[in-house]
């Protein structure tokens, strides 16, 4: 359960602020980008779902 939370804090730090080796990403790199980390993070609640019910 730990690590849920270490990767659900990766990813919110991931959304917060660009990674820094890319710091002039074009729109739809970031756009994309925040897409998949928006689909990981949904996986991520349903698998937490899984663990906690």
């Amino acid at each position: 359960y730990k690590r849920f939370e270490a990767l659900e804090n990766q990813f919110k730090a991931g959304l917060s602020a660009p990674p820094p080796e890319q710091p002039k990403a074009t729109e739809t790199d970031s756009q994309s980008t925040r897409t998949t980390v928006l689909n990981e993070l949904k996986e991520l609640f349903q698998k937490r779902k899984k663990v906690n019910y």
